[in-house]
C-alpha cells in the first residue's frame, strides 16, 4: 500500500549500493523496528519510516534535496527549543499528503495527577492571554494553541535557513495535535532510554494522524475517504472552527494547521 521511491534521490541512494534503501537503519526504537524502508510521502517527497499503520506514518528521517538525511529528532528538537511548555514532539505524516505534522504533549505540574499545566505551560498561557490552567483547557483554547503554533513557526524559520533549496520547501511543519496525556514509560510511549517509542505511539494515535491530514485526503479522494477511527472516545473530533493567528483551520481538541 505504499510506493517505494523511484525518483532521483531513491535512484541515487540505490546507486550507492542500496544501503539506505535495503539495509538496517538504526532508530531509537530499533529493538522493535529493525529495517526502516525508504518511501515516498504523498508520492513526491523522500522519507524513511519508523512505523506505519494503514495510511498514518511515523517518520524516522527525511531526505533533503541533495540526498542527505535529516533525522526526525532534529526537527523535533527545534520544536522543543521553541517552547518549554512542550514536553514531547513526534514527527508524523500521511501516505496521501505531502505535508509534515507532529504530535505534541504538554508538561504537567510536578507531583500532580498529570492534569494541571506545569509552570512553563502556565507562563505560555499568560503570554497568550489564555485562562487555561489544565492540559484539557489548554487543548481547547484557541489563544493557547496559537502560541503553540508560533513555536512551530520558529522551528520552520530555522528549517528554511538550514535547507534553503527550492526542493526542500516541503520540509516545514504544517499540522500539529496536542495530546491529552504525556508520553511516559508507564503508558508505553517511551522506551527505557526515555526516547519515544514511535511504533507504539503510532499504533495508539493513528486515527488522530488520519484526522490531522483529513483536509488533504478530502482534496485527493473525496469527503471522508481514507479516514479511520474518527470520533473515538479518547480524542473527540468536534466541528472545525477558524482560529486567528494560524493560517488554516482549528479544532477545539488540540488540533491545528500551520500554513
Amino acid at each position: 500500500y505504499i510506493n517505494i521511491l523511484s525518483n532521483r534521490h531513491g535512484m541515487k541512494l540505490a546507486a550507492n549500493g542500496g544501503e539506505e534503501a535495503e539495509n538496517m537503519v538504526e532508530d531509537e526504537t530499533s529493538s522493535r523496528q529493525s529495517a526502516l524502508p525508504l518511501v515516498a510521502l504523498g508520492e513526491s517527497h523522500n522519507v524513511i519510516l519508523a512505523a506505519q499503520s494503514k495510511n498514518a506514518i511515523a517518520l524516522a528521517r527525511l531526505v533533503a534535496d541533495d540526498g542527505s538525511f535529516i533525522e526526525a529528532h532534529e526537527l523535533e528538537g527545534l520544536v522543543l527549543q521553541g517552547s518549554d511548555a512542550i514536553s514531547h514532539c513526534m514527527l508524523v505524516g500521511h501516505e496521501h499528503s505531502n505535508k509534515l505534522g507532529c504530535l505534541l504533549t504538554l508538561s504537567a505540574a510536578f507531583g500532580g495527577n498529570g492534569l494541571a499545566l506545569g509552570h512553563s505551560g502556565l507562563q505560555l498561557a499568560s503570554r497568550a492571554g489564555s485562562e487555561a490552567s489544565t492540559i484539557m483547557s489548554a487543548r481547547r483554547c484557541p489563544l493557547f494553541l496559537a502560541t503553540v503554533g508560533c513555536a512551530l513557526e520558529i522551528a520552520n524559520r530555522h528549517l528554511r535557513r538550514m535547507y534553503p533549496s527550492v526542493g526542500d520547501e516541503w520540509i516545514q511543519l504544517r499540522r500539529f495535535h496536542v495530546l491529552r496525556d504525556d508520553f511516559t514509560q508507564r503508558n508505553g510511549m517511551l522506551v527505557r532510554t526515555k526516547a519515544i517509542d514511535r511504533p507504539a505511539v503510532l499504533s495508539r494515535f493513528a486515527h488522530i494522524i488520519d484526522d490531522m491530514f483529513r483536509h488533504d485526503l478530502i482534496d485527493r479522494t473525496g469527503p471522508g475517504a481514507g479516514l479511520s477511527g474518527r470520533g473515538r472516545e479518547e480524542e473527540p473530533t468536534p466541528p472545525p472552527q477558524k482560529m486567528a493567528g494560524l493560517d488554516g483551520d482549528h479544532q477545539d481538541d488540540g488540533r491545528s494547521r500551520v500554513g
